[in-house]
């Protein structure tokens, strides 16, 4: 991927983005103005025309506008970008009392975003296509006539580049497999083959039992001053962004490392968790207090349910709920499910909406849990778990979250563990402060929502 024509484009379209939402936003001010000219400000609104496309815009980058290629994640990324502006806006000038400013341009900016902006795409989607056949290629000679020959083969016929790609060209297969599709010889005619210029890349993609070819392969690319990528022959154990540490001469690969490994964003999550659950539960302390006496009056029983789960480290800690089950000595090993017997009037609702989480800001102030993260599992599913589902003990390389990436996709109650753990691990290999923001925002935003059938939260939870 040429990363700084990505890069170019993604600021391209930023910028025509700001000048779109820029016009649908004077264009939303002359229109509601024309019909109440002597209700509302003109000038107030028109010194916004700057800050509320910019805030739109912003909303687009934290829900990935420009770092996707399909049509329909473009068009669910547009809408969440300018709801989530109108929610802003909204709660900004309730705020600040702000009466002169008409509300209902915002709504008429907003529909006229999602329309103009949804125009937009298909567009420059068609426009883009159109100039595929001039998009530059990369021609590439394989080295190797094995199963990682044949996978490599096979994932760029199925990629489907977008246009800040290089279109790949595999020129042919050197190797000693005479029948290999594509094979236009042995590894002897790799120095008379990249000679030419035509040869941009070479790709090293030799299976175990051919390893002895990888140092004549780099040192003959080198001699020649041909480019040269070497797909491992243990390629399948590798991650995504794998770290290299050097000690000496020893070069290390850490299979497991994940961007808060590093003490800085760490740090940054740290202070995020503690600075939002405790104003959260300042905000939200009458909520609780009238929530406690509800749980007591319809049902016997304490107001919080604790539950040991597992964290950070494989650590145990109590996680705290508000209690939605009657009292029952099942709570460490049952499942739950939509007409459970066991749940109260309240509770349900509760748990329909996820309040019942909220007193877990208690456990992301004391350091057992953060706001975005793996969901905690009690101990009794995890002996079971690990043994059945590859990779799931690696949830606990960080915090566990009160909701998380594959909650947000819609990975909860009953779906599968294992492609819950996949983002689990993707979130884990991938966060940013930025995700953690889409997580928090798609969240507030209808990702609290339960749908849950069988899940193992246990009888109190």
């Amino acid at each position: 991927m040429n990363a700084r024509r990505k890069s170019a484009l993604q600021l391209l379209e930023a910028v025509t983005d700001a000048v779109i939402l820029f016009a649908v936003y004077r264009l939303a001010c002359h229109i509601w103005m024309s019909q109440s000219p002597h209700i509302y400000n003109m000038a107030t609104s028109l010194r916004y025309a700057v800050l509320i496309p910019a805030v739109t815009i912003g909303y687009f980058s934290l829900f990935g506008l420009y770092n996707v290629r399909r049509r329909r994640d473009q068009v669910r990324s547009v809408i969440l970008g300018c709801l989530a502006t109108l929610v802003t806006v909204m709660l900004y000038l309730y705020l600040r009392h702000m009466d002169d400013f008409s509300r209902g341009i915002l709504v008429v900016y907003t529909l006229g975003a999602m329309a103009a902006l949804s125009i937009k795409y298909p567009v420059s989607y068609w426009l883009i296509r159109s100039f595929q056949q001039h998009r530059l290629e990369k021609h590439v000679l394989v080295i190797g006539t094995g199963a990682l020959a044949r996978e490599y083969a096979e994932d760029v016929r199925r990629q489907k580049p977008s246009y800040t790609d290089d279109k790949i060209v595999i020129d042919g297969f050197l190797g000693p497999d005479a029948d290999f599709p594509g094979r236009i010889g042995g590894y002897d005619r790799l120095e008379t083959l990249i000679e030419s210029p035509d040869v941009d890349e070479v790709v090293c993609a030799l299976d175990r039992e051919e390893s002895d070819q990888i140092y004549p392969t780099i040192r003959c690319c080198e001699h020649q001053g041909t480019r040269i990528s070497v797909i491992p022959f243990y390629n399948d154990i590798l991650p995504a962004n794998p770290a290299i540490e050097t000690i000496g001469r020893s070069k290390l690969i850490n299979l497991r490392s994940n961007p808060l490994d590093n003490p800085v964003n760490a740090f940054l999550k740290r202070f995020c968790d503690i600075a939002l659950s405790l104003a959260l539960l300042v905000v939200l302390a009458p909520f609780f207090l009238v929530l406690a006496l509800v749980i007591r009056l319809t049902s016997p029983g304490p107001v919080l349910f604790k539950q040991e789960r597992v964290g950070r480290h494989k650590k145990h800690f109590i996680m705290y709920k508000f209690r939605s089950m009657r009292v029952n000595a099942e709570q460490d090993t049952a499942w739950t499910t939509n007409e459970d017997a066991r749940r109260t009037g309240v509770g349900r609702l509760m748990r329909k909406l996820s309040i019942d989480e909220l007193p877990q800001l208690f456990n992301v102030l004391k350091g057992d849990m953060s706001l975005v993260g793996p969901r905690p599992e009690i101990p009794y599913y995890i002996d079971q778990y690990k043994d059945t589902v590859p990779l799931y003990m690696l949830k606990h390389q960080v915090r566990p979250g009160m909701t998380g990436w594959a909650q947000v996709n819609g990975w909860r109650g009953d779906t599968s563990i294992p492609i819950r753990i996949e983002h689990d691990i993707w979130y884990i290999e991938h966060w940013t402060l930025r995700l953690d923001a889409r997580i928090l925002l798609r969240t507030a935003l209808g990702g609290f929502i339960n749908q849950e059938a069988l899940q193992p939260k246990g009888n109190g939870g």
